[in-house]
């Protein structure tokens, strides 16, 4: 029985003859349709084209296995129906040799064939991130020692700046920082350049910049709001007479010059806008007074929009409004040379860096991407002859929202004039900002193209996948009734329109269970969201809930029956936004509750306790003379000495190193004999075996993997010493060999920050998942728990030293010599605001995926601190019609998105 497409996934299947991006909502299908986009091209009976002639990426290894799987079996199943079709069968054998892959793999099979067109030796390998991270660091050392040593007033500056004179480590972070942000671009060196640029020209009309602009944006977003307020305030005292006679001037006056404030700043005028903007902060209409009005709360109501206009026009005039173009320019030219200095640095280390890889024969990630755009096109950036050689039926780019420009002119190089790519993907779920995906490229393509039903030449079209075919209406409608209020082009990139909204595409059994989404707002005494009580009651609320949902037997649809059955734990996960230090509380509360959970694995697991404690026996076997890794070995499950036991060992010798102290005591305990028996073991051994094969014996004789593996989340513990023998293993196919050298390696991997993975943790079967939302995306759950819904946003990159933004360039403190302070210019504060709007829309589409998940009953959860208060504030936003942007993008948690439209 064939599959019933809708008619905008036949459009998006059939469509031929140009470009083609597909927006693919949430639970559309785009994986089956661009599976049977290929199966039609491959089987069409007038125009069949070879599997592989077509170049299929996607952004991970396993994507592109499972996309080949997919074709691979379809493919076999029409073959058998055809059992006489030999190109069929030619087509079944080639799909094993078909470029569906990532991006990196075609880069480097591109590489490999060409490498002697870019210099690389025939043999170059590819450098792990721990090796990349190390190599950096050792290299950039060199570069800052010659900086020093040149002497250059600038670069005395840009230390100056960054209080960097003691330790150069901040230094550092900022140059490679700045040099991983750059890797986003097909030409690196061209960005830096225009980073010079921007302070060595300065510009003539400040709202003709980028950063002005915005400034000015972010303004007008600010006095609309408080228009609005002012508006709706001004509208509600009209039913009260004695009352708008006392307010009314105050708060006509306030309009008033809101106005004309924001006309100014509409118009571009920042100089007068400055001025105004100062005169309207000493010139406040003082409020009459209105006695013996009994409805005091209607009076505070009314008031707090005269707050709004208040805070509002006094933040303008102390962090936007509060300087002259003048100033912006003196400004600027005293943070010229800091910033001349710190592109100079960072170009140096670009060079260096370069020449090391080439000495050691390696490529990293990013050069696979800046090669392959090497030899793919000109200066100009058009198409080499090697692109035009690359002759593809149709590139076609899975997850397109998450490209970023190098990526882009890949792809763009090796297509017939940009008129065969099909692209898929939904920038609502584009949630990879920090891997610098840049949701742009696609947002441009979405809102230019026009539907593909009007075009009728080879001009670029889109399709909209609107239908949702894994969530219950009550699902939908929530998602939708929240987004609807909440997107926007100022907030998540996008108006969320009926087009964008998630329409119903799977039929469910009736059941007479409550599926409706719920918020849940759990009263705290805390305003802090870290806190470990707070973290604790939302824990075992979602326990208790979960409890009581399996004991009452709550319906889900069974997969393969399509009939309501009663849920189990693995239908049910809890997604956070950060899973460190809470999944391991969700995970006990559930435990508790007789629930079996399974929490993911970590992202970075250099710093989780048996990683830790496996370091520190590395260390003490290389010199146990080292008071603090040796008390966290003994300390540890491995060898578990208590504080008792430690004093003990102590007292035979205070004077000496503990090591000393622990052979003294060795001579009548026990304990200590054994513990420095099977040290001098190890230590015999680790003179003649690699280190990997000393890992392994350290785990075996100190039954690591038994130990850890015996505490909650033991399997997932269990792979990282699995994933940290590996690291030793890979490390000693580099370079360096020795334990001294791995020992040093992973300090330094540390002090650079840099991380070790491990593979996803425990089984999922008969458990509930605990997961962070990232984790989740392309997952789907019948249950879902969005939990810790009152965590603050982190927004800690903002008030970094130095800020980057690929539009708008570079920005530091400004840094007064002559009176010794530091302050932010107008420049760095453009570029925290736009650097924000990109952080919350990025945050709002990271929600969209979180709730997405939910097939049949979502349950948001958040504890706060005076619940009735917040829902005051948020009612007071809900009030204005429309809600103005800023009013949303002002937000801090989800909290306040989840709580405003309702």
């Amino acid at each position: 029985m064939g599959v019933n497409w809708t008619p905008e996934q036949q459009a998006a299947i059939e469509n031929r003859g140009g470009t083609l991006l597909v927006s693919a909502a949430a639970g559309s299908g785009k994986t089956a349709v661009l599976v049977e986009r290929v199966l039609r091209r491959v089987t069409d009976p007038e125009h069949p084209c070879d599997i592989d002639s077509f170049l299929i990426v996607t952004f991970t290894k396993a994507a592109a296995s499972e996309m080949r799987g997919k074709i691979a079996d379809a493919l076999t199943k029409i073959a058998a129906r055809n059992p006489r079709d030999l190109r069929l069968r030619r087509q079944l054998m080639r799909v094993h040799r078909a470029k569906i892959t990532t991006v990196h793999a075609f880069c480097m099979s591109l590489l490999r064939e060409h490498f002697h067109e870019i210099g690389l030796p025939p043999d170059f390998r590819t450098a792990d991130e721990s090796e990349q991270t190390a190599m950096q660091a050792e290299v950039l050392e060199d570069v800052l020692e010659a900086q020093y040593a040149r002497g250059d007033a600038g670069f005395a500056a840009l230390v100056d700046a960054l209080s960097a004179g003691r330790d150069d480590r901040r230094l550092m972070d900022i140059v490679l920082e700045t040099f991983r942000n750059l890797q986003a671009s097909p030409h690196p060196a061209r960005v830096l350049a225009a980073y010079r640029e921007q302070f060595v020209r300065p510009f003539d009309r400040l709202a003709d910049t980028d950063w002005g602009r915005e400034l000015l944006d972010t303004a007008c977003d600010r006095i609309r709001y408080a228009v609005a307020a002012l508006d709706s305030a001004l509208e509600e005292m009209a039913q009260a007479q004695e009352v708008r006679e006392k307010y009314e001037p105050a708060f006509l006056d306030d309009r008033n010059q809101a106005c004309a404030l924001l006309e100014l700043t509409e118009a571009g005028a920042w100089d007068a806008a400055v001025q105004l903007c100062r005169t309207v902060r000493s010139s406040r209409m003082r409020l009459a007074s209105v006695r013996g009005y009994e409805d005091k709360s209607f009076l505070d109501r009314l008031k707090q929009a005269r707050e709004v206009w208040k805070n509002i026009s006094f933040e303008l005039s102390d962090s936007v409004l509060c300087v002259t173009e003048a100033e912006v320019r003196l400004d600027m030219e005293m943070m010229a040379p800091a910033v001349c200095a710190l592109c100079d640095t960072v170009q140096a280390f670009m060079q260096a860096y370069q020449r090391e890889k080439q000495r050691r024969g390696v490529v990293d990630f990013n050069d696979l991407e800046h090669f392959a755009v090497e030899l793919l096109t000109d200066e100009a950036g058009n198409p080499t002859p090697l692109a035009r050689e690359l002759s593809f039926t149709e590139i076609m780019v899975d997850e397109y929202q998450d490209t970023n420009a190098v990526q882009d002119a890949i792809f763009r190089a090796v297509s017939d004039d940009e008129k065969n790519i099909f692209m898929v993907g939904d920038v609502k779920q584009s949630i990879y900002r920090f891997r610098l995906a840049n949701p742009a490229i696609f947002l441009q393509k979405y809102l230019a193209y026009d539907d593909a039903d009007k075009v009728r030449d080879d001009a670029p079209r889109r399709v909209v996948l609107s239908r949702n075919f894994r969530s219950r209406p009550e699902v939908l409608d929530s998602v939708n009734y929240l987004f609807s209020a909440l997107m926007s082009e100022r907030l998540g990139d996008l108006d969320y329109t009926e087009r964008e909204a998630l329409h119903t595409g799977a039929a469910f059994p009736d059941g007479t269970d409550d599926y409706r989404t719920e918020l849940c707002l759990l009263e705290t005494h805390t305003d802090d969201d870290e806190a470990p009580e707070a973290i604790r009651q939302e824990a075992d609320y979602c326990a208790a809930r979960i409890r009581a949902m399996l004991r009452g037997g709550f319906h889900v649809t069974d997969r393969q029956t399509g009939a309501l059955r009663p849920c189990r734990p693995d239908d049910f996960v809890i997604l956070l936004r950060s899973a460190k230090n809470k999944a391991p509380v969700f995970q006990k509360a559930l435990a508790e509750c007789g629930i079996p959970a399974a929490a993911d694995a970590a992202d970075d697991i250099l710093d989780t306790p048996e990683v830790h404690t496996l370091t520190a026996w590395l260390e003490i076997l290389d010199n146990p003379r080292q008071d603090v890794p040796l008390i966290a070995a003994l300390t540890s499950p491995l060898a578990g000495f208590t504080e008792q036991e430690l004093a003990e060992i102590r007292l035979t010798d205070r004077e000496g190193d503990f090591f000393t102290a622990l052979r003294a005591s060795a001579e009548h305990n026990a304990k200590a004999a054994d513990f420095l028996k099977t040290l001098d073991d190890l230590r015999l051994l680790a003179a003649d075996v690699p280190v990997r094969q000393l890992l392994w014996t350290i785990v075996d004789r100190t039954n690591a993997m038994g130990i850890f593996g015996a505490t909650p989340g033991g399997r997932a513990r269990q792979q990282h010493i699995a994933a940290l023998i590996g690291l030793a293993g890979s490390f000693e196919r580099g370079e360096s060999r020795g334990l001294f050298a791995f020992v040093r390696y992973l300090r330094e991997l540390r002090e650079a920050g840099g991380t070790l993975t491990a593979p996803d943790g425990e089984e999922s079967a008969g458990v509930v998942r605990i997961l962070t939302i990232h984790k989740s995306k392309g997952l789907e759950f019948p249950i879902v728990f969005l939990a810790n819904c009152a965590k603050k946003f982190n927004e800690l990159d903002l008030h970094k030293p130095v800020l980057l933004h690929e539009r708008m360039g570079i920005s530091m403190r400004c840094r007064d010599a002559a009176r010794g302070i530091q302050y932010d210019g107008l420049d760095r504060r453009a570029m925290a605001s736009v650097l924000r709007r990109e952080m919350v829309s990025e945050e709002l589409r990271v929600l969209y995926v979180a709730l997405t998940r939910a097939k049949e009953k979502l349950i948001c959860t958040c504890a706060m601190r005076d619940v009735k208060k917040q829902a005051e504030k948020w009612a007071a936003v809900a009030a204005l019609d429309p809600i103005p942007p800023y009013a949303l993008s002002g937000a801090n948690q989800y909290a306040h998105w989840l709580g405003v439209p309702l």
